[in-house]
């Protein structure tokens, strides 16, 4: 028991900065699902009010995002308008 609580003593330094950088990956991940949400949900909103159902192509969407490059965003939603 003291040993383990002397090595998180010397790496204290260590352990606060992980805490922090975990904190600050956690705050960013729900950041950007909510902007993820917010994008899918506007998608379908815009073809609902066309009178199109696109609930199935929200997969690819989500793949799209979770892999993003804006040139295939770009390709997705251009391909999506016609």
């Amino acid at each position: 028991m003291k040993n383990k609580f002397y090595k998180f003593c010397k790496n204290q330094s260590y352990v606060v900065r992980h805490i922090v950088l975990k904190r600050r990956i956690f705050r960013y991940v729900r950041l950007w699902l909510r902007v993820a949400g917010m994008i899918t949900d506007l998608y379908i909103d815009s073809f609902k009010f066309r009178g199109r159902n696109v609930r199935g192509r929200i997969q690819q969407l989500m793949e799209v995002l979770e892999n993003y490059t804006l040139e295939a965003l770009l390709e997705f939603f251009s391909s999506s308008a016609v």
